[in-house]
């Protein structure tokens, strides 16, 4: 199941190129992490004109293909790396930042549990074509947002900072090291805090504090102060430079979306798109353990991974749902998906007892006494009147994570799950549906 591998982000472009079948195999095999970049993107869809399709029949389109049992939206960049320069630790664990959780306290052992996230639920509107006013204002904003980007004026601030340094990058390559090594405090770090307050509107009554406690740990190099925040800055250096020099180009006003999607590597294993731009960059942020797959790659293995399970598994076991069977992909490596899990989760071959077994459900049976301690867990945050998780509180330290989930059915030409589970009445939350 999804919550056991790899952590992936896509763009629009990777998700869009799925068929229905396809984006049920990414939802079972991979942990999505849903930027708040793809949102808007999607959203942006609607202030689109095409003459076949309706803005909103597109929007629909995309969201029927998001995966929901296994997907994290992560906390906006903005917000982290505030967060980051105020003091605050943002972990590049490659697992997502997750916001809005409560915690409870049961035989002496904090969990945590998140309600669904507002963008899952608005997901879940839009397959139905259901838009709030405020969304559509959203799309238009956004839109006039990349056509408002002053290149030149940030330009001129890197070339403050570097001084005599500055010189105009020939290659990726030459941008990439550019900012690395402002970044790691070469030119004036003053006033590479205010190009980073710039690019991301950063109040004065905030901006005056973080210089406060930068000042306290002795001005060092923002990469050393803010590892998060750094990497953010670092990409948007990266891609300035790029366009200064016409490596990218500024007059195609998607490339400032597509780059953007690039402030939540530190959050995932797997990072894939089928977008040109992607494809010359990503490789160049990325550490030993992650991966970039192609968007062509990608919907190839999902859909040999829809024909091998739609052949191996008989119309009976397909009547008890996907996630009754597809807790882990294939053992065979023609799979690209088992060649991930290889890679970034080695330790699954020990826990899948059924792999010497091909004609194995690969069933698993829900942990006893897990449904009751989920109903306890939500009485005792009720009585507690939803407590807020305390600050500095690390999730590496709960005894347990819910994370509470709106899933269809049946996706596509395949039923997720059994008739039991479809039919059932029981509640494990007062306010469930």
């Amino acid at each position: 199941m999804s919550a056991l591998g790899p952590t992936i982000i896509f763009d629009k472009s990777s998700l869009q190129s799925l068929s229905e079948d396809e984006s049920v195999w990414l939802d079972a095999f991979y942990h999505s992490i849903i930027t708040p970049l793809f949102y808007v993107e999607t959203l942006a869809d609607l202030t689109k004109k095409i003459e076949s399709k309706t803005p909103e029949d597109i929007v629909r389109i995309i969201a029927n293909k998001v995966p929901e049992m296994g997907s994290s939206p992560t906390m906006h960049h903005r917000e982290l790396s505030i967060g980051n320069l105020l003091g605050y630790e943002v972990s590049l664990s490659r697992r997502p930042i997750l916001s809005g959780g409560k915690s409870y306290t049961l035989n002496n052992k904090r969990g945590v549990i998140f309600d669904e996230h507002p963008e899952l639920q608005a997901f879940e509107r839009w397959r139905k074509q259901d838009f709030l006013e405020i969304e559509k204002g959203i799309a238009s904003l956004w839109r006039k947002s990349l056509a408002e980007f002053d290149y030149d004026h940030f330009l001129n601030l890197i070339q403050i900072i570097l001084g005599s340094d500055f010189k105009k990058p020939k290659s990726l390559e030459d941008s990439y090291d550019f900012a690395t090594k402002i970044i790691k405090g070469q030119g004036h770090r003053y006033k590479t805090l205010q190009l980073f307050r710039d690019l991301i509107s950063i109040n004065d009554e905030a901006f005056k504090k973080i210089v406060s406690i930068w000042n306290q740990k002795g001005m060092v190099p923002i990469e050393n102060y803010a590892p998060y925040a750094a990497h953010v800055l670092k990409i948007d250096i990266f891609f300035i430079l790029c366009t200064s020099s016409g490596l990218i180009s500024r007059d195609r006003k998607s490339n400032r979306a597509d780059i953007a999607y690039l402030y939540y590597l530190p959050f995932a294993n797997i990072f894939t798109s089928g977008d040109k731009l992607h494809k010359r960059i990503v490789p160049l942020f990325m550490e030993p353990d992650q991966r970039f797959i192609s968007g062509e790659d990608l919907k190839k293995d999902l859909l040999n991974l829809d024909q091998y399970f739609d052949k191996l598994k008989s119309k009976e076991e397909k009547q008890d749902g996907v996630y009754s069977f597809a807790w882990y992909p294939p053992d065979d490596d023609k799979f690209l998906t088992t060649v991930m899990w290889d890679s970034l989760r080695p330790n699954w071959r020990l826990n899948n007892n059924s792999l010497n077994n091909e004609n194995s459900s690969q069933e698993q049976k829900i942990p006893d006494g897990l449904k009751e301690h989920i109903k306890k867990a939500h009485q005792e945050i009720k009585n507690t009147k939803k407590q807020d998780i305390p600050s500095g509180f690390d999730l590496e330290t709960a005894s347990d994570v819910i994370l509470k989930r709106t899933v269809r059915g049946r996706k596509g030409k395949w039923k997720l799950f059994s008739n039991e589970i479809m039919n059932s009445k029981e509640k494990l939350m007062e306010d469930d549906t």
